[in-house]
């Protein structure tokens, strides 16, 4: 069964690119609010609220200017590679969500179903080698980082505001070092003349 949804969610992360943002059907939209919840099944408990920080960061603050609305992402499913299942077939680490956005008065302008899939490992001694020394903290950062870009383009698009907005200026450069006066150039500093 899981190897099953794990199949239909890569497919869907290819496609995913091809699908137009949600602001193109809904209008401009600021995200004012994210909560993330966890399907019971779910057994890490610590993985939602690193999400949700990693999602808020990226999301609100975007399109102020936009129509008000909160976002809900449900965790479905949380899945780290199995190395028994990676030695016989292949394995992935993989999170699949059901996102809500809904206005200020809890009416839904939107809700699809968002994936990330990482590090899939062929089968065999290797696979399942890798499987077993994976960091766990690591994986989820990499999901997690993952996700909230793969969130952020689904709901604004590649150039959105929270991608593509004015560009952040760094300090000002240091003015130029002052030029060698002509008559100057060409002559190697040596010791002076007795």
């Amino acid at each position: 069964m899981r190897l099953r949804l794990l199949s239909a969610f890569l497919v869907l992360a290819m496609l995913a690119g091809c699908r137009a943002p949600v602001v193109e059907g809904t209008g401009r939209l600021a995200i004012r609010s994210v909560a993330v919840v966890t399907d019971p099944s779910v057994t890490r408990r610590d993985f939602a609220p690193k999400l949700q920080a990693a999602v808020s960061e990226g999301l609100m603050g975007g399109d102020t200017a936009g129509r008000p609305a909160r976002m809900t992402i449900l965790i479905d499913d949380l899945t780290y590679k199995n190395p028994a299942l990676t030695l016989v077939l292949a394995s992935a680490n993989s999170l699949t969500t059901t996102v809500t956005i809904a206005d200020e008065g809890g009416a839904t302008i939107r809700s699809f179903h968002l994936g990330v899939v990482q590090d899939a490992l062929a089968r065999g001694v290797t696979g399942a080698a890798g499987a077993l020394v994976q960091d766990r903290d690591a994986v989820d950062r990499a999901m997690i980082a993952a996700y909230a870009r793969q969130i952020r383009d689904r709901i604004y698009g590649p150039e959105g505001p929270a991608l593509g907005g004015p560009p952040v200026l760094g300090p000002p450069a240091p003015p130029p070092l002052p030029q060698m006066p002509a008559s100057a150039r060409g002559r190697e500093a040596g010791p002076a003349a007795p």
